[in-house]
């Protein structure tokens, strides 16, 4: 299954972990273009909101993105605001964050792992 790990509030401008949890809408994330070709697979997607200051985890499915303005890039690159269902609140698991992992520094990595 693949698996889509969000850092939240890793910066102090995003949102934070709370206001994601309780909307299902995690916005405004930037998604390199191998990242964006993964969001039109047909098969499902599982995302990990992770606030690793916090240590707080939570998991649900994607089921939407939408287009929502623009990186500070020239040419500035699309963000996307990712919309999951069902995000429950889980056991922190810190073997399973990869906050420390150097692609995850724009707030967001995809793993695909088997079932």
């Amino acid at each position: 299954m693949i698996t889509m790990y969000l850092s939240a509030k890793s910066k102090k401008y995003k949102t934070p972990f709370c206001d994601i949890l309780s909307n299902g809408i995690a916005p405004r994330y930037y998604l390199r273009k191998g990242q964006v070709n993964v969001l039109y697979n047909p098969h499902e997607i599982k995302v990990v909101v992770v606030d690793a200051v916090g240590k707080r985890r939570a998991e649900g499915m994607l089921t939407d993105f939408i287009e929502n303005g623009v990186t500070k890039h020239k040419p500035g690159r699309p963000r996307y605001d990712l919309v999951c269902n069902a995000l429950t609140d889980v056991d922190w698991d810190p073997l399973d964050a990869p906050s420390f992992n150097p692609r995850f520094k724009n707030g967001v990595i995809i793993v695909d792992r088997p079932d």
